[in-house]
């Protein structure tokens, strides 16, 4: 289990601490823009409705927490609801579950203990009733950043690989100088040559000529960054994949796949996000038994796509719709023709 002082807390940027300020400055650019793209697109995945009046305008923050934290608490206090990071203690129940977290707001502020489970006794007498629904990202509550960190990495690597090939691809000349004039005539050559990539001025403190030496180079031969592309989108498909979200980035070879290649990796998508959603809507039903609230998980990019496939199908068939399309689409029963009577 990933202990609390692992956890990425984002909004330490905004309070000006030092942990998360030191993550994003560690990372190459190209790793920032994936983190915070891949990020927001899965806060916005997934959309929750009947949440209380209080939260509907933050209802964003639970896929925001299961993103960075991989757990949030849906708690009550003073009669308004509340969606904060929590971490656990040590009290487990006879399945192995955490029974009690201590839940803490953003800016520090804690709120003390909270259950998630009811909490027994040796005798099996209740001490303590649920009085809060934990939301979890998975079946170990691995935050979402942890599982992309591996993939994104990969991608950092094979986009910096592209730029080191390609800038050493350019380069045909070294020259070795003097120390002490080698920025000198580096420009000079630079400006003589009308060309700044073709040349590279390595200072050098032996010998006591201003240029000891000039070899002409070739680092790995002709710059080829179609094998990298490649590597670069399957990586990014697997990372979508992962993440429960389906791409086109194969399409173009899948009239070379089987009919069963392509339903695996289909099917792979489907898995990943039915791993992540199954625990949503565990705690959508707690969230009805211990609050009787009416809380509904939707993916409004998969209701659109739905939406717009059924205008089509309407169109195609004359305004049938799906109902027509699929009568039209059951086999066609093969009618005896009787035989005659001798």
């Amino acid at each position: 289990m990933i202990g609390p002082s692992q956890l990425i807390d984002i909004s330490d940027l905004f309070l000006g601490k030092k942990r998360a300020k030191r993550l994003l400055r560690g990372m190459q650019e190209i790793e920032t823009q994936l983190t915070i793209f891949l990020s927001n697109i899965l806060m916005c995945k997934r959309d929750y409705e009947g949440l209380p009046k209080e939260l509907n305008s933050r209802r964003y923050l639970i896929e925001y927490m299961l993103y960075w934290y991989g757990i949030v608490a849906l708690i009550k206090k003073n009669n308004l609801y509340w969606l904060l990071p929590c971490y656990q203690s040590s009290s487990l129940n006879m399945y192995g579950e955490p029974t009690e977290y201590y839940a803490y707001g953003l800016n520090g502020e804690s709120f003390g203990k909270i259950y998630t489970r009811d909490e027994y006794n040796k005798n099996l007498t209740i001490i303590h009733k649920q009085d809060a629904v934990l939301f979890k990202n998975n079946v170990t509550c691995t935050p979402q950043y942890y599982i992309n960190k591996p993939l994104i990495k990969r991608l950092c690597y094979l986009w910096q690989t592209m730029g080191i090939q390609n800038g050493l691809s350019r380069i045909k000349l070294l020259i070795y100088a003097n120390n002490d004039i080698a920025p000198r005539i580096k420009d000079t050559i630079d400006e003589v040559l009308n060309n700044n990539d073709i040349s590279c001025v390595i200072p050098s403190e032996v010998g006591a000529s201003l240029i000891d030496d000039i070899k002409e180079s070739n680092f790995g031969g002709q710059y080829t960054p179609i094998d990298n592309w490649y590597d670069f989108d399957k990586t990014f498909s697997l990372l979508l994949s992962l993440n429960g979200i389906t791409n086109n980035n194969d399409n173009s070879k899948r009239e070379r796949q089987t009919a069963t290649e392509i339903k695996s990796g289909d099917s792979f998508t489907e898995y990943s996000e039915y791993s992540k959603t199954l625990f949503r809507e565990i705690a959508i039903e707690e969230a009805k038994s211990v609050f009787n609230l009416n809380i509904k998980l939707v993916d409004k990019v998969h209701e659109k796509i739905k939406a717009e496939t059924l205008e089509m199908a309407k169109a195609y068939t004359g305004g049938e719709g799906e109902s027509n399309s699929q009568e039209k689409e059951k086999p066609i029963t093969e009618k005896k023709t009787p035989t005659p009577n001798k």
